[in-house]
């Protein structure tokens, strides 16, 4: 046997042979079951696949090979499922969480479901409430109460008290079903029936998730054309144009404008605009200028202040 084969193969079982060790120690020592489960999936799957790809380096054997490739991929493809069935069992039989694990957004969700239900029971014709509940039928699982049938016979009798959200909560639904054509057919209806621009920033929003990016920045510009530059208007063709990589020019000019008008007259985060102007200048290799906006972010309380810090120190 080749000594660099004797090698490899001593080094992927030892490997896998750790791997197996800590998911060992995991289910002694980590603190909950679903912790335990994760430890035990991922690292002794690891394990198990390492100790059969080294054996069959060792062996050097076609047969031998062939089974190793067996048991590892059978162990890719089952460990997981089997992992996330009992994993979704144990929760539905209310096993507990540790008590540090802070956050349950399946069990909020589906609070949320229910009490969106209650509210309207008894306010019929409450509107948002029905879009949110749309919201939580379409993205919670089945078992957990998500349903898209009473998804969309929830928006379809939304459209009786008001058309525009109907329509609106109709695309959603499409939307979550991957019926792209006539999610956007729904959001543009929506626009048509109504004179509030929040349909046009949700279409332009679904444009942006569908990367279709010129179709965006035409509501964005329409928006801005129709309402005196309207700041929110302003700074989403800039973010856009930033994802995009696209209209760089143009969202240098609008987000200038906004940077440089009176916070009070505005409802939106300057800093936020001062990051995003940044890092147009910086795309368009404008460094000196970009860094004067990344520093102006610092001056407000603002989430992209780290980020800020971190283009300053030229990381």
């Amino acid at each position: 046997m080749d000594y660099f084969q004797e090698l490899i193969s001593s080094i992927l079982i030892s490997a896998g042979g750790l791997f197996i060790v800590i998911a060992a120690i995991g289910i002694l020592k980590l603190p909950d079951f679903y912790i335990r489960m994760s430890a035990i999936t991922k690292a002794g799957t690891m394990g198990v696949g390492l100790i059969a790809i080294g054996i069959a380096i060792y062996f050097n054997d076609t047969k031998i090979a062939i089974k190793s490739f067996v048991v590892v991929s059978f162990m890719i493809l089952t460990a997981p499922v089997a992992a996330h069935i009992i994993a979704r069992a144990a929760y539905r039989q209310g096993v507990p969480f540790w008590g540090n694990n802070l956050v349950d957004e399946l069990n909020e969700a589906s609070q949320k479901l229910k009490d969106l239900e209650k509210a309207i029971a008894e306010n019929p014709n409450a509107v948002q409430e029905r879009i949110d509940l749309v919201e939580c039928y379409t993205a919670l699982p089945h078992i957990q109460g998500g349903n898209f049938k009473k998804a969309v016979l929830v928006a379809t009798d939304l459209k009786e008290i008001d058309r525009a959200a109907g329509h609106y909560a109709t695309g959603l639904v499409y939307a979550r079903d991957k019926d792209y054509f006539l999610a956007e057919e729904e959001f543009k209806l929506a626009v048509q029936e109504s004179n509030d621009t929040m349909y046009k920033y949700q279409l332009a929003s679904f444009y942006c998730d569908r990367k279709q990016y010129k179709q965006a920045f035409h509501i964005y510009d329409e928006i801005i054309s129709h309402t005196q530059s309207e700041p929110r208007a302003l700074l989403e063709f800039g973010k856009t144009a930033v994802i995009a990589r696209l209209q760089l020019a143009k969202a240098e000019k609008y987000l200038t404008q906004l940077v440089h008008t009176e916070s009070s007259q505005i409802n939106i985060d300057i800093g936020e605009a001062c990051y995003f102007l940044g890092l147009v200048l910086r795309k368009g290799k404008k460094y000196s200028q970009a860094k004067v906006y990344f520093q102006r972010v610092l001056e407000f309380d603002s989430p992209y202040r780290s980020s800020a810090q971190r283009f300053l120190k030229g990381k």
